[in-house]
């Protein structure tokens, strides 16, 4: 395979739809934290800022990660066909 050669995979990747599908959920390195409520309140959680931070890098790693996981999803289908 030359240089200018890609795979198929990279095909698909690169033609990925820019907008992730919902039924794709990327993979987080760790689990979403809970909310930590102080005196057993059910609201206005102490750790906010950390879900906050959760929450973009999750949304992030959508973007990041979903035309692979497109790709992948392609060529299942070609090899069920």
């Amino acid at each position: 395979m030359s240089d200018k050669d890609i795979s198929l995979r990279d095909y698909f990747i690169a033609h990925a739809p820019a907008e992730p599908q919902p039924w794709f959920e990327p993979v987080m390195e760790t689990k979403r934290p809970e909310p930590i409520f102080p005196d057993n309140r059910k609201y206005d959680a102490i750790n906010t800022d950390e879900i906050v931070a959760w929450d973009r890098e999750r949304q992030k790693q959508r973007y990041i990660q979903w035309p692979a996981a497109w790709a992948d999803e392609q060529i299942k289908a070609r090899v069920k066909t």
